[in-house]
């Protein structure tokens, strides 16, 4: 009686989530590599400006991510090249796994 009773919980769990899975988190196809320099920092909102080239060599575009983790407001300021993995399945993009690359752009570079 009990496993049915267990059965029959998990079972609603998984049809109430769509998944099973009870954390948010995107599909890694969802996660798409970012190259970028910094245009301007805000740390008060913990988001932060980059100018970067989408992935199969688009036009250099600029757009404000929010930062996953506030902590990488910190290291960041503008001109520093940095890599990460932005989620842009919502509203406000996000950006996390954040890497600097450098403290300017390679080579007087004004883009990526």
């Amino acid at each position: 009686m009990r496993l049915t009773a267990t059965c029959s919980l998990i079972a609603a769990i998984t049809a109430l989530t769509g998944t099973g899975a009870l954390a948010q988190t995107p599909p890694p196809s969802d996660l798409t590599p970012i190259h970028a320099t910094v245009v301007s920092v805000d740390r008060q909102q913990f988001t932060v400006d980059l100018r970067y080239a989408t992935p199969g060599s688009g036009p250099v575009t600029r757009h404000t991510f929010a930062l996953a983790n506030h902590n990488d407001v910190l290291r960041l300021h503008p001109g520093a090249v940095v890599d990460g993995t932005a989620d842009t399945t919502q509203k406000v993009w996000t950006l996390s796994n954040v890497n600097v690359e450098s403290d300017k752009p390679l080579g007087g570079q004004s883009s990526p």
